[in-house]
């Protein structure tokens, strides 16, 4: 009835033993890729925000720009000619910016969606190298906001 002395048993405890070993292994390794998708998700989430405050910064720079070269043309101190090249080129410059702001979120929206996994790893890659591109960019960007405030600070001071 007990089966005990022909060592079934052992051999069914020994093996239930052997499952929840098993089970205890898959749930270390299932605790360790969480904390590590976690981690990754911090990153990601710290990396995105840094994305928006550079962009937004991008963003009161050129609003600021513009605002300036109202208050040029409101005090007519600088020429026309002048105040048209300025005007092209801080519109040219709003153009960059938009189309580094619309990069910036696709970029943004991919990157939740590997995150996600819903893009295959081979996506990560391009994704960080868009991001690398993105970060070249708008330091481009902040170079040449930097040049129009420094054409605008000349033109107010004539």
């Amino acid at each position: 009835m007990c089966n005990l002395g022909n060592g079934n048993y052992d051999r069914r405890l020994k093996s239930r033993q052997d499952e929840l070993s098993i089970l205890d292994k898959t749930k270390a390794d299932l605790e360790k890729k969480l904390a590590s998708r976690k981690v990754d998700v911090q990153t990601l989430e710290t990396r995105i925000a840094e994305s928006r405050r550079r962009a937004e910064t991008r963003r009161a720079a050129s609003a600021a720009a513009a605002a300036e070269i109202a208050l040029l043309r409101e005090r007519h101190s600088v020429t026309k000619a002048e105040l048209a090249i300025i005007e092209a080129d801080n519109e040219v410059l709003s153009q960059d910016l938009a189309k580094h702001m619309a990069h910036t979120r696709q970029t943004e929206i991919a990157s939740r969606a590997i995150q996600d996994g819903a893009l295959a790893a081979a996506d990560h890659r391009e994704i960080q190298e868009s991001e690398a591109r993105n970060r070249e960019e708008g330091e481009k960007l902040d170079r040449r906001i930097s040049e129009m405030r420094r054409r605008l600070a000349r033109a107010a001071e004539n």
